[in-house]
């Protein structure tokens, strides 16, 4: 488990500062929405692409810095099985220690399976 100075130090507070200034509150109100035609609402829909597109880089390097902190080796996606596998299972969470513990045993047994 990461302590609160180990994950202060991944805290980019000035992104959070501008991040909040913008939030919603009576003390500083702002007006949004118009009324738009579908094409103009998809052009601006397009726009905001580009910053979901940097998404999974982004979660990459937090996931490196964890991974320095504790040793880990997280990712967006870890491969866990044989490398012919011919049955697959992709899942998240608490469930995947015993998932690979099960596909150890299929392998031990000359089964191709992989997580």
């Amino acid at each position: 488990m990461l302590d609160y100075a180990e994950l202060e130090a991944l805290l980019d507070k000035s992104s959070l500062a501008e991040f909040r200034k913008r939030a919603m509150s009576p003390n500083h109100p702002t007006t949004s929405g118009s009324n738009q035609n579908p094409d103009i609402f998809f052009q601006q829909r397009e726009t905001v692409n580009e910053y979901y597109e940097n998404i999974p880089t982004i979660i990459r390097d937090y996931m490196s810095e964890i991974n320095t902190l504790r040793g880990t080796n997280y990712d967006l996606v870890n491969y866990y099985g044989h490398a012919e596998a011919t049955d697959i299972i992709v899942a998240m969470g608490s469930v995947t220690p015993v998932i690979e513990q099960v596909i150890d045993e299929l392998m031990r047994e000359g089964k191709k399976s992989d997580c």
